[in-house]
């Protein structure tokens, strides 16, 4: 009984983790807050977590008591989330870092109920959805052609929708309570797709994607999916040969018929202002890449972010300017074995895997910076902590094997 309990506060504490910056915006727009409590509300969740790691064995009753004998320590961690201006960039990265990965250990420690956690994510979205206009029209951004969804918006919506993407496909329940949350979530999921950012454009495409290729792993030959990936990239090959003649064409078509898509707006607008869709990020790659050929070694954490004001705006790079050639090309080649690794562990963690990686990665190719991105972290911790498992579980598999052959 505990255990279920257990299970199902982790399951709804890990829901509010990746939606807490969404919570956030949302409860400021409502009520007019300007100060930012995404970072308290995390803490919370900490809090609660590491309360169900050290009450495993116990009642749920001795949970209050625990939270309370550690009101201290939740204090402390609040003053040093605090004066975040005032911390240099790099320097900032380590607190994050600390802070993210405690609260990813403490994930994978407590056992999550995936359906529980990906209809909390839904429900979460809801408010958001059908009484939410305040939200949208301070998150919104004018633009040429119609209005757009802030980055900082558009990031925290994202989790939600993939959530809902894994919830139909895996978890598909035929009630009407069910449905009515798939139809909000999919008007979001159509919003998001139409006035989002790119990266988020591009994390729900690669979603579907691989869902679809899940799904039908095991009715479509090797062949078909190597086939059906070859396609893909070809056509991803040609438009790109022929961006601007493509983004032309689409840009024509949706004026003509008062569509508006804040990625074919946006980047059409970008091309004809700067012969670039990427808004700067040519710059930063050049100069990441100079570097990068020149300093084999890397030029360490957060030096880059102190010459040009920002981080890379690509991961690959970042890690071999943080880290150098050799242990930046290591954790990129961590990354993608704990993915495909990941995905060949049981059902219900591949699920975990899946959401994790389509919410932070897609979006660290073209933005953002890893150190402050918690699912990125949830990700590499809970990805690399499953793997570990299994195969401490073989082992032991094959070690009781050979014993009972004596």
């Amino acid at each position: 009984m505990t255990k279920s309990i257990n299970s199902r506060i982790a399951s709804i504490v890990l829901a509010i983790i990746c939606s807490a910056f969404l919570i956030s915006n949302y409860v400021k727009s409502i009520f007019g807050i300007t100060a930012d409590f995404g970072d308290y509300l995390l803490l919370l969740c900490l809090l609660i977590l590491f309360v169900l790691q050290i009450n495993k064995k116990l009642h749920p009753s001795k949970y209050v008591l625990t939270m309370v004998c550690l009101i201290p320590f939740l204090i402390g961690l609040i003053a040093l989330m605090r004066n975040d201006q005032n911390i240099p960039l790099s320097d900032g990265y380590y607190k994050y870092f600390f802070f993210y990965v405690i609260i990813s250990y403490l994930v994978t420690k407590n056992e999550i109920n995936n359906e529980l956690f990906l209809r909390w994510m839904m429900i979460i979205i809801v408010p958001i959805i059908l009484v939410g206009s305040s939200f949208w029209a301070e998150t919104s951004e004018a633009r040429i052609g119609g209005s757009s969804i802030g980055m900082g918006a558009s990031y925290s919506l994202l989790p939600c929708v993939i959530a809902f993407i894994l919830h139909f496909s895996y978890y598909r329940k035929k009630t009407v309570v069910y449905y009515s949350l798939y139809v909000l979530n999919a008007l979001c999921c159509v919003r998001l797709v139409l006035s989002g950012t790119r990266g988020c454009l591009l994390g729900i495409v690669l979603t579907v994607y691989y869902v679809i290729i899940d799904k039908n792993k095991h009715e479509a030959s090797f062949k078909k999916v190597a086939l059906g990936y070859g396609v893909l990239l070809s056509m991803f090959w040609i438009v790109l040969s022929n961006l601007q003649s493509v983004l032309k064409l689409i840009y024509d078509f949706l004026n003509e018929h008062g569509l508006y898509n804040n990625l074919i707006f946006k980047s059409y607008n970008a091309l004809l202002r700067n012969s670039s869709i990427l808004n700067g990020r040519d710059y930063l790659w050049d100069e990441a890449k100079r570097i990068i050929s020149s300093e084999s070694m890397g030029t360490g954490v957060g030096c880059f972010e102190n010459t040009y004001g920002t981080y890379p705006h690509n991961i690959v790079f970042q890690f071999l300017l943080d880290f150098g050639w050799v242990i930046g090309g290591l954790m990129c080649f961590l990354l993608l074995y704990c993915f495909f690794k990941g995905i060949t562990c049981s059902f219900d963690n591949k699920v975990l895997v899946v959401m994790f990686f389509f919410c932070s990665i897609p979006r660290l190719m073209v933005s953002s910076t890893y150190w402050k991105d918690q699912f990125f972290w949830l990700f590499l911790i809970y990805s690399t902590y499953i793997i570990w498992n299994s195969r401490r579980r073989k082992t032991v598999e094959v070690k009781n094997c050979a014993n009972s052959c004596y």
